[in-house]
């Protein structure tokens, strides 16, 4: 953002270039300014013009009404990279991240080079445009965006456009300046919020504190989610906004992180938990320090009937009223604890905790300070627990003799399906005999550790006999092991059924180990995601070649993430012809320290390519062709895959929804989407694409506008068309698809 930001410096007045009107020059290259009724309007008209007669030169009409309602979509959903490549020059772009309606956010991309104040003024003017303008328009996240800060009412003039808007996420940085009327100005017009994140941005005013709490009690019967994070507000600020929260009656998430709570708002908070029947999730990570009174939210929490995940990460409480509320509360199911310092007593206190709950799946404790005696203790209690599944106990003083206890535990325990582990001060000696039990109690599916030499024959063995249910291996440096154990893990990976997670690191490139990678993730039919992080020289022989060959063939995956220290000409090559021939993969994260311009061009092309991939996260893409055509086509196919969401779901049954629907159909991936899409399971998903499939064949000749209402034939001894029952139409119809039959 800084070029941007330096584009406006440049200008004696920046703001006035939004609202000044150019001079009318005559034929001599003189002129005066227009009489005083016209100047209000002149260059605003101006700037409509231009953005008219660019979108018209795309085939799009600027003037075209919104056409969204309740049981379609806009046409703006279709035609979105022409706005995009006005937007993007304040690092904004239009995209339909839910079926039917679009969001308008921020874009991590590196502004290197001059962007002229025009494109700046004609971006700005579209963001203050379309919420105004398109219903569909309903969401808003800004993150860290030029236009906190200038011009300083875009962010005004937008908000007090969006009386429609439904999800506002502003996201600053540290030190972001913005001005807190303007913004309050906005806010006031909204009326129909369901998610409210104000993130990085200081509340240092009263009258901004008590703007946002009028905005939270005008919007109460809507909001499901609020979030305040790093918000240097003081105490009394804090109380007049959780007095609003207490209004929020249908509020399922609430997080109020990097905020610190003193007594009577910890007491405010606890009325918050008595009060909301329908909140399922609190996060106060770095919110309670110095022992705070923890006690009225504890007592709240032993009769709460609906929080399931509470966040307390790097609280300083008194940990032993929560634990005694966890006595008796079932409703809680994921408590993350992380970076909380406890000690031996807190940690007796909510083993006994645990011997006793019966609601708890997930218990997060990396960075708790925890010691052997400690963790023992937590072992005993899961010889008795029979409800969790998942114990977190990374970057703690760990040795083997605390590990063996978990081991003779979980031949008592059969709920518990991962404990996690990091080992301090082990010798040799000690590490091969913990080897030696894991194997023998057969706990390589169940136990996770920095794994060793000693460890890769056993985890070999558990990965060919499928038998400990080991869904996460992560393999962290290659380098560590020897070459010809890890050329016979991934044989065995090759074909095992139950690893759903593979995490490997590597400095160096070994083509032994690449070539035996690349086999396994060929046949294997069970890995969903795959990270691979790479060192400074790996990228030369490259890893990255191998996985991009198996990604060829392999169907499973789905997510993929690479981070290296520069990607090469080969790698990209191979990457990109992968994107073209791969209909798995649905989410790909490439971070690189140096990723020339050439390389991303590659990469963009073979993007074009797919209609699969609906996510793409690289940090700071420089602003060229490639980027943008990089964002046209994750919004081609998030839009292409909401389409196909809503014929699934019956909302939108047309010809174009159902293109969509017959696209992605043949794509091993759309299971598992459609089911993030629309909230169901993986097997209500499956059912529902079963019955789209018979919804085209039963309904072939209408959907497609063969038909319009009926088929009629004249006269004949013989069967006729209109005879034809529906099992003969649908027999015909499994022979062609919707796009057999063009538009005129």
């Amino acid at each position: 953002m800084d070029s941007l930001t330096d584009a406006l410096r440049r200008c004696q007045d920046s703001e006035a270039l939004l609202t000044e009107p150019r001079v009318a020059m005559d034929s001599n290259g003189c002129g005066e300014p227009p009489p005083p009724e016209k100047a209000a309007h002149f260059y605003v008209d101006d700037r409509v013009q231009y953005v008219r007669e660019f979108l018209a030169s795309k085939g799009v009409d600027f003037d075209r009404p919104c056409s969204y309602d309740n049981d379609g979509d806009c046409w703006l959903s279709g035609a979105l990279p022409p706005w995009n490549k006005i937007l993007s020059a304040v690092c904004l772009e239009l995209i339909e991240l839910r079926p039917a309606t679009l969001c308008l956010r921020s874009i991590d991309m590196d502004s290197k080079g001059n962007t002229s104040v025009e494109a700046l003024n004609y971006g700005a003017y579209l963001f203050t445009w379309l919420p105004k303008q398109h219903a569909c328009v309903q969401s808003i996240c800004l993150v860290e965006s030029l236009l906190f800060k200038k011009p300083a009412f875009a962010l005004k003039l937008a908000l007090g456009s969006s009386t429609r808007l439904r999800h506002l996420t502003l996201k600053g940085g540290y030190s972001t300046p913005f001005s807190e009327r303007d913004l309050s100005d906005g806010m006031a017009a909204l009326k129909t919020l369901e998610t409210f994140e104000f993130l990085k941005l200081d509340i240092t005013s009263r009258d901004l504190a008590h703007d946002i709490a009028a905005l939270l009690r005008e919007n109460g019967r809507h909001l499901v989610k609020v979030r305040f994070e790093r918000n240097d507000l003081s105490q009394r600020s804090t109380a007049v906004i959780l007095k609003a929260v207490l209004k929020c009656q249908g509020l399922s998430e609430l997080s109020f992180d990097h905020n610190h709570l003193n007594k009577g708002n910890i007491e405010a908070l606890a009325a918050v938990v008595r009060s909301l029947r329908n909140l399922k999730k609190l996060t106060l990570r770095y919110s309670i320090s110095e022992g705070g009174p923890f006690g009225p939210i504890a007592k709240a929490l032993e009769s709460n009937t609906s929080i399931e995940e509470l966040s307390l990460k790097a609280c300083e409480i008194q940990f032993e009223l929560l634990f005694e509320a966890l006595r008796t509360n079932t409703i809680l199911k994921v408590l993350d604890l992380d970076s909380c310092t406890m000690t031996y007593s807190d940690v007796r206190h909510l083993a006994n905790a645990l011997t006793f709950n019966k609601g708890l799946r997930t218990v997060l404790l990396p960075h708790c300070s925890l010691e052997n005696e400690g963790i023992v203790e937590l072992a005993n209690a899961m010889a008795k627990n029979d409800t969790l599944e998942k114990l977190d106990l990374f970057y703690n003083r760990c040795g083997a003799r605390a590990v063996m206890a978990f081991c003779r535990s979980l031949t008592e325990n059969c709920i518990l399906r991962s404990v996690r582990f990091g080992l301090t001060a082990v010798s040799d000696q000690e590490r091969r005999e913990l080897s030696h039990q894991l194997s023998k109690q057969e706990c390589y599916g169940r136990i996770v550790l920095p794994w060793v030499d000693s460890d890769l024959v056993p985890l070999t063995i558990a990965l060919t006999a499928d038998a400990q249910s080991l869904r996460e291996l992560d393999l962290s440096d290659l380098g560590d092991f020897s070459s010809s154990l890890l050329c016979s893990l991934f044989d065995a990976l090759a074909s095992n059924t139950t690893v759903r997670v593979l995490k490997l690191e590597a400095r160096h490139y070994d083509c032994r180990l690449g070539e035996a990678l690349r086999n396994a993730l060929i046949s294997n039919q069970s890995i969903k995601s795959l990270e691979l992080e790479l060192g400074m020289n790996s990228f030369q022989g490259s890893f990255i070649c191998d996985v991009c060959k198996a990604l060829l063939v392999n169907a499973t995956v789905v997510k993929l993430t690479i981070i290296a220290i520069e990607i090469g000409l080969r790698p990209s090559k191979l990457f990109a012809q992968m994107l073209r021939q791969n209909r798995a993969l649905t989410s790909i994260t490439l971070y690189s320290r140096h990723f020339e311009a050439k390389r991303v061009e590659m990469i963009s092309r073979g993007l074009v390519d797919n209609n699969i991939v609906t996510s793409f996260v690289s940090k700071s893409l420089p602003r060229n062709r490639a980027t943008l055509r990089i964002r046209e086509a994750i919004g081609r196919n998030v839009g292409l895959l909401n389409r196909a969401a809503r014929f699934v779901m019956q909302t939108t049954l047309t010809k174009r929804s159902a293109q969509a629907f017959e696209t992605l159909r043949v794509a091993p991936s759309f299971v598992l989407q459609l089911s993030e899409v629309t909230g169901k399971s993986e097997q209500e998903a499956q059912a529902a694409i079963e019955a789209a499939d018979r919804y085209i064949r039963s309904h072939y000749l209408y959907l497609t506008g063969v038909v319009k209402f009926s088929v009629k034939c004249h006269p004949s001894t013989q069967t006729q068309v209109d005879a034809l029952n529906d099992y003969c139409w649908e027999a015909i119809a499994q022979f062609l698809t919707v796009s057999d039959v063009h538009d005129e």
